[in-house]
Parts: C-alpha cells; structure tokens; sequence
C-alpha cells in the first residue's frame, strides 16, 4: 500500500527527488533492493547531487555485494563493490570533511586493488584537515598495512601524543597499533639480522658482528603495548603480544604475568 501511494507521488511529481527517495526506501523495507536501486537511481538522474539518495544506493549495493560474496559469485561481487564505490566517490565529493564516506572509500579502494587511490584520498584528507585524529590515523595505518613502518609510525605518533581527549577511541586504536608496527619492524629486522649472520658465518667472516637493532624496535613495541594494556585491559591479544615480548627480552617474571592475564581470558 505505501510503495503504490508513493508511486502515485512520483507521478505527480515526476521532478521530486524525495519521493524517489522515500519510494526507495520502502523497496528496501520490503527486501525488494532492485526496485530500491533502480529508484534512486531516477532520482539522481533528476539530481545528481541528492547526498541521502547517494548513501543509500552506495549502502544497497555494499549489501548486494556481500550477499554475492557469501555466493560464491566474486564477479557479481566486485561489481556491486565498484558501483558503490561509484556512488560513496560522488557522495565523498559534495563533503570531503565526512570521516564515514571516507573510511567506507578506503575500505572499498583496499578491496579492489585500489592502494593509489587510498593513499591519496588519507593523504590529502590529511593536508586539509592535519587537527583531524581520526584521518591521520587511518593514513598511519595506510602505511603500516605496506611494511612502510617509519612513515606509520611518524602519523600514528602524532595521534598518540595528542591524548585520549582529543579523540578517545583513535587515541586507543593508534596506541594499539604503534605497537603492532614497531613488533612487526622487529621482527623484519630480525630475520635480516638473522640472514646476514648465517652469510657471515657461512663465509668464515670472523669479525662479523650481528645487528641487533631490532631490540630496539622490540623494546619500542613493549612500551605501546603496555599503555594498550592500560586502555584496553580486557583485550586478550595485547597480552599475549606483551607475553611474547617478555620472554623475547628475557624478561621472564613479567612474561608469566602477562601470559597467566591471557589464558584468564580464554578460559
């Protein structure tokens, strides 16, 4: 009865992008996303430029393309993702100041092989608004993702030392991730390290000594950790990550601490 009511709305007023709109929303309540789409879509050919028609139709088909996924059908699948991302690039356009389209458009972009363009998008974002947490903090995380640790922890820093008031959660998120970064430069550090040792001696170098400047990176990646702790003293993994680092620094009375708080909490 509504979708006929707001048919007949559409007729009478044909140039109207919120009976689309509201047309449109109805399909979505009764399941009927096809009908839901094709309506938004001639109320953006009436106006382009409609932000709540946009969202919506770049929503539906982030849902299609789920649906898909969980199908099997990959191609139906990346379709429905590149004709949201088409609908959140356009929405993202008339506010660039929007957190949400941006983060949706990263995950999108990261999804189909678009790195380039996540990178410019975090970027500029960033250029523009540099107060901005929650952005810098996605472009640090941009980084980390690629194994560009400095470049990472450089922006994710920035967060970090600008407090929990100035965005709580980011806040938490960046000092989580700082140790994440640092762990991970550790480790990567350590099999080079490794690598280059067993040359060396395959080589008979005598006076060839081992780079442990990991240790550094690990001991970095203990003191983020151990704030997370802090922030985050429910999260399992952060102390298992603080055991590990224990015993890896032979720091054996903490590592049993740590690592009895963390079969606690699976048990």
């Amino acid at each position: 009865m509504a979708i006929d009511s707001f048919k007949v709305a559409i007729l009478a007023e044909p140039d109207s992008t919120k009976s689309y709109y509201v047309c449109a929303l109805s399909y979505y309540g009764n399941n009927q996303l096809d009908s839901a789409m094709r309506l938004l879509n001639g109320g953006l050919d009436k106006n382009p430029n409609s932000p709540d028609e946009l969202k919506l139709l770049g929503q539906l088909h982030l849902q299609v393309a789920r649906t898909k996924f969980e199908a099997k059908d990959s191609v139906g699948g990346k379709h429905e993702y590149t004709e949201a991302l088409a609908a959140f690039e356009k929405l993202f356009a008339l506010d660039r100041s929007s957190v949400e389209t941006a983060l949706i458009l990263i995950d999108l972009y990261e999804r189909l092989g678009m790195g380039d363009r996540s990178l410019a998008l975090t970027r500029d974002a960033v250029n523009r608004s540099p107060e901005n947490s929650t952005f810098r903090y996605v472009y640090g995380v941009y980084f980390v993702k690629r194994e560009q640790y400095a470049e990472g922890i450089e922006q994710l820093r920035k967060v970090a030392d600008a407090g929990p008031d100035s965005a709580k959660l980011v806040y938490s998120d960046a000092v989580y991730n700082l140790g994440v970064a640092y762990l991970n430069w550790g480790v990567a550090l350590k099999k080079e390290s490794e690598a280059k040792s067993e040359a060396a001696q395959k080589a008979k170098k005598k006076d060839y000594k081992e780079d442990l400047s990991y240790k550094d990176k690990f001991k970095e990646a203990l003191s983020y950790f151990e704030k997370a702790s802090v922030v985050k003293p429910d999260d399992p993994f952060i102390w298992q990550q603080l055991g590990r680092l224990y015993t890896t620094l032979n720091m054996r009375v903490k590592a049993d601490e740590a690592f009895k708080k963390f079969d606690a909490m699976n048990k």
